[in-house]
């Protein structure tokens, strides 16, 4: 193609002068011995024009080699995916998770062994919720990737001096989170073996001793749980998360005073957050100081104070102050603001009743039966069994 239109640029200039150089005077027929030349320089122009466009033609007609053949189809299909992969980008910023899946879905039978369209696909089909199908696209990037060596769940990776990769590391992750929120039968311990991999793979990171933490938590090995929660803290130890969730270990075995200190921590990282909040509460409760409990609660936003567990706590902290009254009206406020609330109404019901209203108990009581409550009904039917004596 280049030769034919070199050539062809030249003869466009050629004719273009041509029109120039012709003779002056038409009087005469006999030969121009200048005319002559500038036929002949014309005449060896065409066929040189003539072989050139012959050799391009053949060049275009000749088959490529195979390997040329190979080298194109892999360009092709390279630039097919990256196109694929920008295009499925551009509807998952859309939030249109939908063409952005099924893009990857062609893509990924096109090209089954290309780790970025597997993890593509997966994080499309997330943003379908489909946690299950994503799983599988993380399970195949993985596989793809994955050193042979490493055996999930056993101590084999530490043993084989596993190069430290961060980018698989992180795949892990993202495959054991989704894992633990697609559930089913089996998926927390594939969840936790995605952590334990990550973990290995990167042991720098306090994140993935922290989620094997929770993996341990829910089932029920706090033991391993907190020795992984240690593991984090000593990673990095400003990270609230593990200190709070330590915190909460703590709690359960009753030991009050190094929770105390754990929540302490985490609350000094995170004083906005009211989980650590309400694990504060507990423990101060535990302590025997329940006013600070109470202080710490009614210094949360309003919002956070209708919560059904913070209420439950204060009204906790309220009672061991010998304060019922505090909690019923609390409980009141609450009811006025969640009318169709009936263990709300039922609440309100029962510490009316401690703080000596049986009018108000009673009050409440009939709300939530009338909203289906069983445990009010129960209540109001012992309050006027009461009343009748």
């Amino acid at each position: 193609m280049w030769i034919g239109g070199e050539f062809a640029c030249r003869f466009d200039r050629l004719a273009d002068i041509l029109p120039m150089m012709k003779p002056a005077s038409q009087g005469t027929r006999s030969p121009d011995p200048d005319r002559r030349g500038l036929m002949a320089i014309v005449g060896l122009l065409a066929v040189v024009l003539a072989v050139g466009t012959l050799v391009a033609v053949k060049s275009l007609v000749a088959p490529p080699s195979a390997a040329d053949a190979a080298a194109a189809k892999m360009r092709d299909g390279a630039r097919a995916i990256e196109a694929g992969l920008e295009a499925a980008a551009t509807y998952q910023r859309e939030k249109k998770f939908a063409e952005a899946a099924a893009i990857m879905d062609k893509l990924s039978q096109q090209s089954p062994t290309d780790r970025a369209v597997r993890i593509a696909y997966a994080q499309a089909l997330i943003g379908l919720e489909r946690h299950a199908d994503a799983y599988q696209q993380y399970q195949a990037a993985i596989a793809l990737s994955d050193d042979p060596k490493v055996k999930i769940g056993t101590e084999e990776a530490k043993i084989a001096g596993v190069r430290r990769d961060p980018a698989l590391a992180q795949l892990h992750f993202e495959a054991g989170t989704c894992a633990n929120v697609a559930g089913g039968a089996g998926m927390i311990d594939r969840a936790e073996e995605h952590y334990w991999m990550a973990q290995v793979l990167d042991p720098g990171e306090a994140r993935y001793p922290l989620f094997l933490a929770m993996m341990h938590i829910k089932k029920g090995d706090d033991a391993a749980a907190a020795a992984s929660l240690i593991r984090s803290v000593k990673i990095k130890p400003d990270l609230a998360e593990a200190w709070g969730t330590m915190a909460e270990l703590e709690l359960r075995k009753n030991q009050n005073s190094l929770a105390g200190q754990h929540i302490e921590t985490a609350r000094k990282l995170q004083p906005g957050v009211t989980r650590w909040a309400l694990v504060q509460a507990r423990v101060l409760n535990r302590q025997g100081d329940p006013q600070k409990a109470a202080t710490i609660l009614e210094a949360l936003p309003p919002a956070q104070r209708m919560d059904k567990a913070t209420l439950s706590l204060m009204a906790e902290s309220y009672g061991l102050m010998q304060s019922p009254t505090q909690a019923a009206s609390m409980y009141e406020t609450a009811a006025k603001a969640m009318p169709a609330d009936p263990e709300i109404a039922c609440a309100a019901a029962q510490w009316w009743e401690r703080a000596g209203d049986r009018a108000k108990a009673m009050e409440y009581a009939r709300t939530a039966t009338m909203l289906g409550s069983e445990e009010g009904r129960d209540l109001l039917a012992t309050m006027e069994k009461k009343g009748a004596r």
